[in-house]
């Protein structure tokens, strides 16, 4: 029993995730944008991971073109939003205050998805397992993601 709950675990906590590098030129900015559903959970997730003093600004936009965050100079960054409505957020790394020195800057945005669907004939304790195994699979994530971020740590310090 514990062996199946275990797989049927892994499996739906898995899902594609997509972390990119980026070079992001001094005096310059690089700007992306994805669709995210009304009312969906995201977080973006960064590391500078070379050039200069490690640090980066950062900026993500509402559908609607309005700041929702903005950070100056900072090496990292995991800002946690909720989707007040259903459109295009576009997030930025901009190198404006380095002349000289490019940036390498590792990204991805996380939106959580629930794996699992109660219906609306289950009763109450389906629905809270199926509560618990999306949460238990969001956690999951969380550190499969907290792993990669202490993986670009370690080779950041080893190369310095």
């Amino acid at each position: 029993m514990a062996m199946w709950l275990f797989l049927a675990l892994s499996l739906f906590s898995w899902r594609p995730c997509w972390g990119f590098y980026v070079d992001i030129d001094a005096n310059g900015e690089e700007c992306f944008i994805e669709r995210i559903p009304a009312n969906k959970k995201f977080t973006l997730h960064y590391e500078v991971a070379e050039g200069g003093f490690l640090d980066i600004d950062a900026a993500v936009y509402g559908p609607d073109g309005k700041l929702m965050y903005n950070e100056i100079k900072k090496p990292n960054g995991r800002p946690k939003f909720v989707a007040s409505k259903a459109g295009s957020y576009k997030y930025c790394f901009g190198n404006k205050m380095s002349s000289l020195t490019p940036k390498v800057v590792l990204f991805e945005l996380e939106v959580e998805e629930d794996h699992l669907q109660a219906e609306d004939k289950d009763d109450d304790a389906h629905k809270k397992l199926v509560n618990m195994v999306n949460e238990l699979s969001h956690s999951i994530e969380s550190v499969k993601l907290e792993m990669e971020y202490v993986a670009l740590r370690t080779n950041i310090h080893w190369n310095t």
